[in-house]
Parts: structure tokens; C-alpha cells; sequence
């Protein structure tokens, strides 16, 4: 789950790889601010995964 882009660049509910940008951060005059979730679907259900090497600077 990914919200405050200025632009996405994949679509809700597809699978997306390492490094694969999903989108653009939106900045306004109070910064560039981006809330990321990764979450994996496992036996037990949904379960948060730390998004840090999903990303790239």
C-alpha cells in the first residue's frame, strides 16, 4: 500500500518486484512525504513486511 504520490506507476493489486518504481513522492510546501506498506500474503493471512529493501534512494 503506497499513498502521497504525485503519480502511480503500476495498478491496484499488481504483483510488483525488487526496485520497480511504483510511482513518483508528491512534494508541496511542507516537503516530500510518502507512506509505503508491504504486506505478504502468507497461510495465517496478511502480515506486514519491512518495506526497506523493497526501496531504493
Amino acid at each position: 500500500m503506497y499513498s502521497n504520490l504525485r503519480e502511480m506507476s503500476v495498478a491496484k493489486g499488481q504483483k510488483v518486484d525488487t526496485k520497480q518504481t511504483v510511482g513518483s513522492v508528491l512534494t508541496d510546501d511542507t516537503g516530500s512525504i510518502a507512506h509505503i506498506e508491504v504486506w505478504k500474503i502468507t497461510a495465517e493471512g496478511l502480515v506486514k513486511v519491512d518495506p526497506g529493501p523493497w526501496l531504493v534512494r
